[in-house]
């Protein structure tokens, strides 16, 4: 996907079309919120900072989310990104043909619950010429998962006084394995 960007760039700068992205960068203890209003605050050391970032191209939405921290992190917030990130990768793994939406977001959710509340949205959604589709991976979607369909996945823990981290990939379904498609790996 990087390298995409950079070849849009490129084409930025010789006239071509302009790249259409949906992007939220959040800082501080509004991560704690998923996403917060913007204040006049700078970010500084001991911070955490979200992204989210959707990016319009060749005629379909990707969709992802990272979290990165100023400085260097404590053990809690390394364990929690960790265990975000363990939940967002057997997610990816759990999202197969056949697969009914709600059992997804069920586990991912249960991979979590050790470090308290996690969040309030949903777990994941199918993406293409919309930035967010049906199925939704809720506790309450039913609907099964078939080959071909690309989803994005965004577990996350937000803890009020803390913040919030989110992790995000978007991926094709395939027959016997998914491909993740925002090729690059979380950090913190």
């Amino acid at each position: 996907m990087l390298e995409e960007f950079r070849e849009v760039a490129e084409g930025l700068v010789y006239g071509q079309p302009r790249l259409t992205v949906v992007s939220t960068v959040t800082g501080a203890v509004a991560t704690a919120t998923g996403g917060g209003v913007a204040t006049a605050r700078t970010v500084r050391s001991g911070d955490l900072v979200l992204t989210d970032t959707s990016p319009w191209i060749d005629g379909g939405w990707s969709d992802t989310a990272n979290a990165v921290f100023v400085g260097t992190p404590d053990k809690a917030t390394r364990d929690r990104f960790d265990a975000i990130r363990r939940a967002l990768h057997r997610g990816i793994a759990l999202c197969r043909p056949g697969v009914v939406a709600r059992d997804v977001d069920r586990q991912v959710r249960e991979t979590l619950a050790e470090h308290g509340p996690t969040y309030n949205h949903h777990t994941g959604h199918r993406i293409g010429a919309a930035w967010s589709e049906e199925p939704r991976i809720t506790p309450y979607c039913a609907e099964r998962f078939e080959e071909g369909m690309v989803l994005a996945l965004e577990p996350a823990i937000y803890l009020p006084g803390w913040g919030g981290i989110r992790l995000e990939h978007t991926f094709l379904v395939g027959a016997n394995e998914n491909e993740i498609l925002t090729e690059f790996e979380h950090t913190l």
